[in-house]
């Protein structure tokens, strides 16, 4: 139950919507705006430490992709009693020696952030609520051996969800 709790309090982060605003006090004293429905449920995710960013935050724009896959690589190491600073410390140091280019994220490597349909990371643009789908059901999968069933999609839009992306759109 409280793997499916931070796939919901990750889910929440990303998925905040543009109703009334209140600005919030990070654990490190830092500010950071966020709809006032989900106030609590993102206090919850800094304070398990699913984000660390530094000065103001608004949590009502939209994420870009690199943003979403640090999270999930956050929610994978926290599942897994891990330390993702550490480990992309350790990553980073282990690249610097050996001298090699710094090729991917730990997303990537994890297998949570994949380029989009030409290959292209686009690390920096806003992701789309597909992309985020599957990468949240990747996340979902990499601590949990089994997923729940798929419902049907019912939403109103669901005509534009592309092909690679309708199971876990109708997972989530």
């Amino acid at each position: 139950m409280l793997k499916r709790g931070f796939a919901f309090a990750l889910a929440l982060v990303m998925l905040v919507s543009v109703a009334s605003a209140v600005e919030a006090v990070t654990p490190d004293g830092d500010t950071y705006e966020v709809s006032a429905w989900a106030q609590k449920d993102v206090a919850e995710a800094w304070n398990v430490g699913l984000y660390k960013g530094g000065g103001y935050e608004n949590y009502r724009m939209p994420a870009d992709r690199s943003l979403l896959g640090q999270v999930a690589s956050r929610l994978v190491a926290l599942a897994f009693g891990g330390d993702y600073d550490a480990y992309t410390g350790y990553r980073g140091l282990q690249r610097q020696i050996k001298d090699q280019p710094w090729g991917s994220t730990v997303a990537e490597e994890l297998g949570l952030l994949q380029g989009r349909e030409d290959g292209d990371m686009d690390y920096d643009a806003v992701i789309t609520r597909q992309e985020a789908a599957a990468m949240l059901q990747r996340t979902y999968t990499c601590y949990a051996s089994n997923l729940p069933a798929a419902g049907a999609l019912t939403f109103s839009d669901k005509n534009s969800v592309a092909d690679w992306a309708a199971s876990s759109v109708s997972l989530l």
